[in-house]
């Protein structure tokens, strides 16, 4: 069964987690690197075990592996074997279902929250991500399309060959997606992989248009009704841009509506760092309710968002009323 369907058939949304990274550096890790919050897979692999055990207290119904950044070539620039990063990438699914199960433990023991079994998605970067040059907010590659397939193709098959029935991932996160080709090259991975699901999220460079150029309107309408799609939408964006992107999905494909933006803050990707000024909306208790209004089934944050943030939108939940239907 579609692993989203199937939190979706317990709880009226579902919750994510927030930004892994903007967690890690409240620890005092400095990210300033090529392979972002990754390197903490090579240099301190059970500090990212206390970020998903902070989301996952808070109320995340998902965690995502600690790979947004990671990527062969990238890990390859460092010297070390394709052996050796087939090993980080079962490293990162270990400490994840490691951390879920730990979480899920403890939910059965205390028996005190209404909760479904938490979820482990394999975290996808973009191309773009791999380059560290902030791509993933513009999409512009130089790169064919058949080197674009090798490069997705190779990680997300060793997910699958490094997960098992009891230490696996759940799907795919395929995440802040700035163009329509890649998406369209995700999938066709994706299907080689008939058993495999994956939620397909966009960066969005305004309330219309995916951070390529192309029409929200028209990326969702293409993948409409895709049997492995989990979900689609967006997340990396400024919360102001949500409430239309949401409506935008939802009139033009049927399938679950995943949102989780940023803060509203700018990334330098010279310099690895968030500027400017968040967004002034209220909290994520408010923005929740707003979201889930309009249709939102899955529902989180992204960089520069804390536990407190998911805690809030997960309290929302709490507070939904039995009797209140889904959105349309």
């Amino acid at each position: 069964m579609d692993p989203i369907q199937n939190i979706l058939s317990q709880c009226k949304f579902m919750v994510l987690e927030g930004g892994q990274a903007t967690e890690l550096e409240r620890l005092g890790c400095d990210l300033n690197h090529k392979l972002w919050s990754a390197r903490l897979l090579l240099e301190d692999p059970e500090l990212i075990k206390t970020v998903y055990e902070r989301y996952l207290d808070a109320g995340a119904d998902c965690i995502t592996t600690n790979t947004y950044q990671a990527t062969y070539p990238g890990f390859a620039l460092l010297g070390l074997s394709t052996q050796e990063i087939d090993n980080i990438f079962a490293l990162s699914v270990r400490i994840a279902c490691e951390s879920r199960e730990a979480c899920w433990d403890k939910i059965q023991k205390e028996g005190t929250v209404r909760r479904p079994k938490p979820l482990v998605a394999a975290s996808i970067g973009s191309y773009g991500a791999y380059l560290s040059d902030g791509s993933e907010y513009r999409g512009e590659y130089d790169i064919s399309d058949d080197e674009l397939y090798d490069f997705h193709y190779q990680r997300i098959k060793t997910f699958i060959e490094v997960s098992d029935n009891t230490n696996g991932i759940d799907l795919f996160a395929f995440e802040t997606i700035p163009d329509f080709t890649e998406s369209k090259t995700l999938v066709k991975i994706l299907e080689g992989f008939p058993e495999s699901y994956a939620w397909l999220s966009f960066s969005i460079r305004d309330e219309n248009h995916i951070s390529g150029g192309e029409s929200l309107r028209e990326v969702a309408s293409y993948f409409e009704g895709h049997a492995q799609l989990s979900a689609i939408g967006v997340n990396c964006t400024q919360p102001s841009f949500i409430e239309p992107a949401i409506k935008a999905i939802k009139n033009n494909c049927s399938l679950p509506v995943i949102v989780y933006p940023n803060s509203g803050e700018c990334f330098d990707a010279q310099k690895k760092i968030w500027g400017g000024k968040p967004e002034d909306i209220g909290d994520f208790y408010r923005l929740a309710e707003l979201w889930y209004s309009c249709g939102a089934e899955i529902i989180g944050g992204c960089c520069r968002t804390i536990p407190d943030d998911i805690r809030a939108i997960a309290r929302f939940r709490v507070d939904l009323p039995e009797s209140d239907e889904k959105p349309l």
